[in-house]
């Protein structure tokens, strides 16, 4: 019991977080959708007739769009579909910590020194953020049912059992993470793994239809079966065969995850490959390996996998934005209005459009430099800079290579990321200029974090001290 309180308490800010943000967000956009249909020109029918040409040409974000002369229906579609891919890769996220976490602390080892077994403890961490998802889940469906409630449109019943199927798809994707967890040595990259895995699923199940040749993709996507219990949209209700479904597979995944627990070395991923030490007495070497004799290429050498996953994620994620630009263009310039939600500046449609990609992606290249940052916090709290100051390496030199790394990193899949994006057809001259500064001003201002992060890591080393 102990653990499992544990884990809810080590989870309570996020969850509070979840359950005041997303109910917050269902009643203003309750009320601002009860008002909307209200007042546009020809009532609910003409306003969903309006929105469904731009639900069609962004599906590839959420899907599908039924009933939208319906509150519930447009909530669904407009929120609810968000929040259930948001509050999956959350879970994803957090199952990938979930024993690693402790682990890579060591915190865990004073629990499993008093006779407590692994699987026990995976069980008993696993329950603790159970609960704090059925909270969130419960506290989200209630805001739902206000919102609806407020709108002169109550469903109860339909708040819970729509939220009550996304919170099982999000255990599946805990479940995923955990299980990823232990077949990889960090959980770092045990969160770049689930996260492509799972927002590759998520895009999948919203583009590919059923007619399609991949269609039995979606069948394989926890947010197909998910999306069988949208009971807020007319002419659906509980699918118990889904959310049953979706409850066996997280068992199952929590199963295999416990087994390769019990398998795998403490420490160690399921998958680690031993290498043989090889013995060169002829020469005096001073590290194993080139790119281990500076701080930033031995950083970028450790982080290669989160790296390449963060690459290949927002490559695909560029491209797909790229390839729905015509219907979006289409849909500009048939709905004007829709070109200031954009929000993006210049002075054309496809210019608009491209700035409002570059302002998307810059949140994602600021969490991966927060992410890299509170790696390096961790390092400092748990002793391991000193190995590195050892060396011996200064503290500037230490500060200024870890910039390098991550202002590398960056670069990198900056770089892949818009060269997925640009149109087949342009040409290398014409190109090069317009997107050669955008990684760049990308970088500078997402390092910009950082440099504040090592200065107080930096301070609070030498108070220590």
């Amino acid at each position: 019991m102990a653990i499992i309180l544990g884990t809810v308490r080590e989870h309570r800010v996020g969850a509070a977080a979840w359950i005041i943000g997303g109910a917050a967000s269902m009643l203003f956009m309750g009320l601002a959708l009860h008002e909307e249909m209200a007042s546009f020109p020809g009532g609910p029918q003409a306003l969903a007739a309006s929105v469904t040409p731009a639900a069609e040409a962004m599906r590839v974000l959420r899907w599908p769009a039924e009933h939208l002369e319906t509150l519930g229906g447009y909530l669904t579609f407009h929120n609810v579909m968000l929040v259930s891919g948001f509050l999956a890769l959350y879970a994803a996220l957090q199952g990938a910590r979930l024993v690693r976490g402790p682990e890579e602390r060591h915190s865990s080892e004073d629990v499993l020194a008093t006779g407590w077994s692994r699987t026990a403890y995976l069980r008993d961490r696993s329950l603790g953020f159970v609960a704090v998802l059925a909270a969130v889940t419960l506290g989200v469906a209630l805001g739902i049912a206000w919102a609806m409630a407020a709108s002169d449109a109550a469903d109860l019943p339909g708040s819970l059992v729509t939220m009550a199927s996304v919170g099982l798809g999000a255990l599946v994707a805990f479940s995923l993470g955990v299980l990823v967890s232990q077949l990889v040595r960090t959980s770092r990259a045990a969160r770049g793994i689930s996260a492509l895995v799972l927002v590759a699923m998520y895009l999948a199940n919203n583009a590919v239809d059923a007619d399609d040749p991949l269609g039995w993709i979606r069948y394989a996507t926890p947010f197909h079966w998910v999306n069988q219990s949208r009971a807020l949209v007319p002419g659906y209700a509980a699918d118990v065969g889904a959310m049953v479904a979706l409850l066996l597979v997280a068992i199952a995944l929590l199963g295999l995850a416990a087994v390769a627990f019990r398998l795998r070395d403490y420490g160690a991923g399921l998958w680690s490959r031993q290498t043989a030490a090889r013995v060169t007495p002829s020469r005096p070497v001073t590290v194993q390996h080139w790119w281990l004799r500076t701080a930033w290429l031995a950083s970028l050498r450790e982080h290669r996998l989160g790296l390449a996953a963060w690459i290949v994620a927002s490559a695909a994620f560029a491209a797909l934005m790229m390839l729905l630009q015509p219907a979006a263009i289409d849909v500009f310039e048939q709905f004007s209005y829709y070109l200031g939600m954009v929000g993006g500046t210049g002075s054309t449609p496809e210019a608009m459009y491209a700035t409002f990609i570059t302002d998307v992606i810059a949140p994602i290249v600021a969490a991966f430099v927060i992410t890299q940052a509170a790696g390096w916090i961790a390092d400092l709290e748990q002793g391991r800079v000193e190995t590195l100051l050892s060396a011996p390496l200064s503290w500037t030199r230490l500060v200024w290579e870890r910039l390098v790394a991550v202002g590398v990193g960056v670069a990198a899949w900056g770089n892949h990321g818009w060269e997925a994006k640009l149109p087949p057809a342009a040409s290398m001259a014409a190109r090069a200029p317009a997107v050669a500064p955008i990684p760049l001003s990308t970088t500078l201002r997402a390092i910009s974090p950082d440099l504040i992060t090592l200065t107080q890591s930096t301070r609070s080393a030498a108070t220590k001290e």
